[in-house]
């Protein structure tokens, strides 16, 4: 019987470990490799990780970008307040009428500057949460004139590194307020080197909230209330994740903020994979660790041998990836919207508020492999990782990882579990 007691997730984290400072190079830092089916744990330098994946795997990763959303204002009596933006949740967002967190004394009709830019404080929400609005646009003057929002933990100002650090390397999408951190050690090399050797990049977008920083206030898990954060997963990535399901390929997610989103839509996801029949003209016993196969996948995809044979390239045609877009887009009806708290985008991909609280007892659908950093004690994206790989397996690599003294959080080392 797995514990729902928060105090049971708990473990001692020496507060040098804690990475306040960006690691000098991207994707130099370490990474353990946590294979749960063998319970081994190997330590490696993350820039080798592509040697864990399989040729057919499906990397999920997250677009989004972290919006400067911290901003330092100043009332007309001169004292100085600090505000932070909150994410976004949706396409039609009001970023001149919007929430955000304040730190100090605030009341309903303060005005505020920032820089020459007036705000006023609309209405007083609680918890630390106040209505605002601004004359000009909220993404506009957070670009302008504000910093990227660090952790809490880190007790330190953002630096211009941080602007570039504290952002993944594909980030195109405004409206985190927290970096999806996983991400963070992940190069473009690197992705390169793992489309090379025949794994699918998918790309979604979650917008991370300042939630993600919230303490869990009971010590019943089950009594947790999740915040939500809001996200989209376009039509080409359905079709691809649909696909790999119905392949039985592994899907690999790229930090929590992906595992979150895919397990949100697991049932939706897997009533789809029910009901569509695609055209698939890729090799589907790629999955059955066939070298040849893998080989030939390979040789044909990147043009490193002679081989004509496309069967077993897993890029289907345009014509095809249009015919599945198609089959895919008929069953998405208000009907199945509805059922799973969903809203249609324009290209006939889904949105919605992943509010999916995963701990200890979770059985996962989707997500078959986690690329993940080390967390927080007592915190849910803990809880999350010890779901996935155990708490007694994970706390082993928590206790090699403090002897090697590897570097924990935001800015820290990684690990992928198997």
């Amino acid at each position: 019987m797995k514990s729902l007691k928060l105090s049971d997730y708990n473990y001692d984290l020496p507060e040098e470990l804690i990475a306040d400072q960006p690691p000098k190079v991207r994707g130099q830092s370490n990474i353990l490799i946590l294979d749960r089916q063998a319970q081994t744990i190997v330590k490696k330098k993350y820039f080798e990780v592509a040697d864990d994946f399989e040729v057919g795997d499906i990397l999920v990763i997250n677009e989004t970008k972290v919006i400067k959303a911290r901003l330092e204002a100043v009332k007309q009596n001169g004292t100085k307040r600090e505000l932070v933006v909150v994410e976004r949740h949706g396409r039609n967002d009001d970023w001149q009428l919007h929430k955000v967190v304040y730190r100090g004394r605030l009341s309903a009709g303060d005005i505020l500057m920032v820089d020459d830019n007036k705000l006023e404080v609309v209405e007083i929400l609680g918890d630390g949460v106040a209505l605002i609005k601004s004359e000009i646009d909220l993404l506009d003057l957070c670009q302008e004139s504000g910093t990227p929002p660090l952790p809490p933990y880190m007790k330190r100002k953002a630096t211009k590194e941080d602007i570039e650090r504290y952002q993944t390397v594909w980030a195109n999408r405004d409206g985190s307020v927290a970096a999806p951190t996983a991400s963070l050690n992940m190069t473009e090399k690197t992705l390169e080197k793992l489309e090379t050797k025949g794994v699918k990049i998918v790309r979604l977008t979650l917008h991370v909230g300042l939630g993600t920083f919230l303490p869990i206030r009971t010590d019943d898990l089950s009594q947790h209330k999740m915040h939500q954060e809001y996200f989209e997963v376009g039509s080409d990535s359905l079709t691809e994740l649909l696909l790999a399901i119905q392949n039985n390929q592994r899907i690999v997610a790229l930090g929590t903020t992906v595992t979150r989103t895919l397990e949100y839509l697991a049932d939706f996801l897997l009533e789809l994979a029910d009901k569509v029949d695609f055209n698939q003209s890729l090799d589907n016993k790629i999955k059955q660790q066939d070298k040849l196969v893998a080989k030939t996948y390979c040789d044909f995809a990147f043009g490193s041998s002679d081989s004509d044979d496309p069967s077993c390239c897993q890029v289907l045609p345009d014509s095809e990836k249009e015919a599945n877009k198609q089959k895919l887009l008929s069953k998405i009806d208000l009907s199945v919207l509805d059922k799973f708290n969903l809203i249609q985008l324009p290209d006939g991909g889904v949105a919605g508020e992943a509010d999916i609280f995963i701990y200890p007892g979770y059985q996962f659908k989707i997500v078959k492999a986690l690329l993940t950093n080390f967390h927080a004690p007592k915190s849910t994206v803990l809880m999350m990782a010890s779901a996935f790989a155990g708490w007694d397996f994970l706390m082993q690599s928590y206790d090699l990882a403090k002897q090697e003294e590897m570097n924990f959080l935001s800015y820290g080392d990684s690990m992928l579990i198997k």
